[in-house]
């Protein structure tokens, strides 16, 4: 996942491959959180095709959007060009140095997805070196508890529609789980082929706080069933899948 040829190809037509945070953050947690924040300077550190730099352009008087891949960095200058407080810049997360004067807020939205932990680790460093002491982190990275639920759900539905709790267990990869699913023990998740690392609370709070993070509350930034399934049926309610949200000083 953070392959940049991948990044680039992707990047072509991310808005049908990716799935869209802000475009299902129904509870308004995202914003919620960029907009209690006591504005400055920003910087969106993985922003794909830029769904969330018109409410960052609003909040803060300088914002920078950083991308791994050029597809999309064009793709985002070309949407959100006519706000003057945007800058654009492609840079690999996982390098070291500094790619901007540090800033007051930071957000990144399923950027860290690496299975590797050296990978994860580089960009989490990366993300507070460009956060100013005293600055915010709003983190989104996806849940390894969601993944086992989602699993855990796929089961009941073949179950209560007449499987076998073993046909069940063989069947969960079937068609109407939006993409195949393998769930490895270090929170690693297959999802149509990519390896896509999810996260424990627990190894968040632990990572964050080794790197000098003060974390303020871990929520769970829930979306709908149909976001995981094909026409879900009506029992399948709460508890929703979800990401994580961190909220986090330097």
């Amino acid at each position: 996942m953070n392959d940049r040829k991948y990044w680039e190809e992707t990047g072509c037509r991310y808005e049908s491959e990716v799935f869209n945070v802000a475009a299902h953050d129904h509870a308004g947690i995202i914003r919620c959180g960029i907009e209690e924040a006591e504005g400055g300077t920003a910087a969106d550190m993985g922003c794909g095709v830029g769904n969330f730099l018109p409410l960052l352009a609003e909040q803060f008087s300088r914002v920078t959007a950083v991308d791994f891949s050029s597809a999309c960095l064009r793709q985002c200058e070309k949407a959100h060009s006519s706000p003057e407080n945007i800058s654009f810049k492609r840079a690999d997360l996982r390098k070291p140095g500094k790619l901007f004067a540090a800033v007051d807020f930071v957000l990144s939205v399923n950027a860290i997805l690496s299975p590797r932990l050296g990978d994860q680790l580089a960009m989490l460093k990366t993300l507070h070196r460009h956060l100013r002491p005293g600055g915010r982190l709003l983190l989104i990275v996806p849940a390894i508890e969601s993944a086992l639920l989602t699993d855990h759900t796929l089961r009941e539905w073949y179950v209560r529609t007449g499987s076998s709790p073993a046909s069940a267990a063989r069947a969960v990869n079937g068609t109407c789980r939006k993409a195949e699913l393998s769930i490895a023990g270090d929170g690693t998740v297959e999802i149509g082929g990519a390896a896509t690392k999810h996260f424990l609370k627990e190894e968040l709070q632990l990572r964050l706080e080794s790197l000098g993070f003060k974390i303020n509350h871990i929520t769970k930034l829930e979306y709908s069933w149909d976001t995981e399934f094909d026409e879900p049926p009506r029992w399948m309610k709460e508890p929703y899948p979800w990401d994580w949200c961190v909220s986090a000083d330097r």
